[in-house]
């Protein structure tokens, strides 16, 4: 055997120590890593959120909304239940304020800030509520933020989103008298609690003495609306989702007075 064929053999013979030495962790300058218990379930820096708010253009008349949405996944990218999410408002300049109020999946308004568990299907949601203004500075922009609850906010990751809120116009008709409906409606069915997926009627029962109604609105706290006409006075509308609905009744006389009647509609 020559040297170049010996010197190829003993660099082969070397390499294949090298190998065994390092899988079976001994020697080589390896210590066998030992995994301490406890470690189970998602790790926090682990969770992903993906935010949306629908409209992203709300009226400030107290009665638009706008649906915050959150879809929470873990490491693996799949669904996350049970993560607690904040959400807060903020003006402009990044400070929480109360601009509006945000509505839980139980019911509950609060100014500032609540926090929500994300379901089964992962998603956490809010409703934002505006305020109402009427004068031009009340033309401005919000942020909702989004953070899960952790050991420690300073390294959270906040998500947000922005929500255009524009001043209220002056009531489409002028107030010439001082007469105003009387504001009511039903619902069908009339269930306490309503299965997702279901699609509602809503049926105007308002009047006016001495007077007519001239226009009908409805607001379904999920940010979409219907306006109708004069005779036109009930409405279809889904609930896919999830969650406590406030859906808002407004009805306007020919004399210009209005008023609102709100009802509340719970989709599990």
């Amino acid at each position: 055997m020559n040297i170049s064929m010996r010197s190829a053999k003993m660099k082969s013979s070397w390499i294949a120590g090298l190998v065994t030495c390092c899988l079976t962790l001994q020697g080589c300058g390896l210590d066998k890593v030992t995994v301490p218990p406890g470690l189970t379930g998602p790790s926090e820096l682990g969770i992903s959120l993906q935010m949306h708010a629908i409209p992203d253009i709300v009226v400030a008349d107290g009665i638009q909304t706008s649906v915050i949405r959150v879809v929470v996944r873990n490491q693996n990218g799949a669904f996350a239940a049970g993560v607690p999410i904040v959400f807060s408002i903020a003006d402009e300049n990044g400070n929480t304020a109360e601009i509006g109020t945000l509505t839980s999946s139980t019911g509950a308004r609060v100014f500032g800030s609540t926090t929500i568990t994300s379901g089964t299907n992962g998603i956490a949601q809010v409703v934002y509520t505006t305020p109402e203004r009427r004068d031009l500075t009340a033309n401005t922009r919000i942020t909702v933020f989004a953070r899960p609850v952790g050991t420690d906010a300073n390294g959270r990751a906040y998500n947000s989103v922005r929500i255009d809120v524009q001043s209220a116009e002056p009531r489409r008709f002028p107030q010439t008298g001082t007469v105003t409906p009387s504001c009511s409606f039903i619902t069908a069915p009339n269930n306490p609690v309503y299965p997702a997926g279901s699609v509602l009627r809503f049926t105007s029962t308002s009047f006016v003495a001495g007077g007519s109604i001239v226009r009908y609105e409805w607001y379904f706290g999920d940010g979409t609306s219907s306006l109708g006409e004069e005779g036109i006075i009930d409405v279809q509308h889904p609930f896919p989702d999830p969650g406590t609905y406030t859906v808002t009744h407004v009805v306007t006389s020919n004399s210009g007075g209005q008023t609102s009647c709100p009802k509340t509609i719970t989709i599990n």
